[in-house]
């Protein structure tokens, strides 16, 4: 009498694309309103090392950062944009070794 059980995997694997990277933007806060420079701050982890931290203004891309920037990061970043709209959505995109993406956003008013 053999009874079936789900397998199950010994040990995780890593899929392309999934969550092993996260972003997560601690200033602008959602909703605030901001005048002349935007102060950034984002927070970024992975298992592997980010190489790649790109931010956007309204879809558009601001600033691309390349380099090897280690499984925890911290940006510090300011920019003043030619033209904002009255809502604006900040976003900050990271890579990591692995092709791995998170991307997130905030949106603020002017």
């Amino acid at each position: 009498n053999q009874s079936s059980t789900p397998l199950t995997a010994a040990t995780s694997t890593i899929i392309p694309g999934a969550r092993n990277i996260s972003v997560t933007i601690e200033e602008p806060r959602q909703g605030s309103f901001v005048r002349g420079a935007i102060a950034l701050r984002a927070a970024i982890t992975s298992d592997v090392a980010v190489t790649k931290i790109t931010v956007f203004l309204n879809r558009e891309v601001v600033k691309e950062f390349n380099g090897d920037y280690g499984a925890n990061h911290t940006l510090s970043w300011s920019f003043a944009p030619n033209k904002l709209e009255l809502q604006n959505l900040v976003e900050v995109q990271a890579v990591n070794q692995r092709n791995q993406t998170s991307r997130v956003g905030v949106i603020v008013y002017k």
